[in-house]
C-alpha cells in the first residue's frame, strides 16, 4: 500500500481547537485541523510550518512532533484513487493574533474538542478525528494535550 508523510496542527486557545474547512481536495468542505502533505525534500517541521503560513497564517509551529499516527485511506478518495496511507505527524502550534484563514483554507472555527468529536452535524476528516481523540486522551492522561 502506498504511503504519504502528512502533517497536522493542534492550536489551542481558551479551551477550544482551531479547525478549518478544506477548500482543495482531498476532502474538499470537511473541518480538519490545519495541515497537508510533506514535499519531497522537506522534513516533516518544516511542512508543518509551510503548511501554516499557507492556511493560518501567523501560526508558529513547535520543531518536536507530538505524535505520529497512521491513517488509511479508503479506495475511491479523488486525490489517489487507490487505497493508500498517511504517516501522519501531529504537531502543536501556537497563533499570533487573530485566526485568519490563507489561501489553502476556508472558513476557520475554534470548537472544544470533545463537541467537535460528538457533533453529529460537524463532518471532519477521518485524521483529524483520529488527532481529536488522541489529544483528549493525552489531556486526560495528564499531557500536555
Amino acid at each position: 500500500m502506498d504511503e504519504h508523510a502528512t502533517i497536522m496542527i493542534a492550536v489551542e486557545r481558551d479551551g477550544r481547537i482551531l479547525l478549518i474547512r478544506r477548500l482543495n481536495e482531498p476532502s474538499r468542505g470537511l473541518w480538519a485541523l490545519p495541515g497537508g502533505h510533506v514535499d519531497d525534500g522537506e522534513t516533516p517541521a518544516q511542512a508543518a510550518r509551510r503548511e501554516a503560513s499557507e492556511e493560518v497564517p501567523g501560526t508558529l509551529t513547535e520543531e518536536k512532533e507530538l505524535t505520529t499516527f497512521i491513517h488509511e485511506v479508503p479506495e475511491g478518495e479523488k486525490r489517489h484513487p487507490e487505497p493508500h496511507s498517511h504517516e501522519c505527524h501531529l504537531f502543536r502550534g501556537r497563533l499570533e493574533g487573530d485566526a485568519r484563514t490563507g489561501s489553502d483554507a476556508g472558513e476557520h472555527m475554534w470548537i472544544r474538542m470533545a463537541e467537535a468529536l460528538a457533533r453529529e452535524d460537524l463532518e471532519t476528516t477521518g485524521s483529524t478525528r483520529y488527532a481529536l481523540v488522541w489529544l483528549l486522551r493525552e489531556r486526560g492522561s495528564g499531557g500536555k494535550g
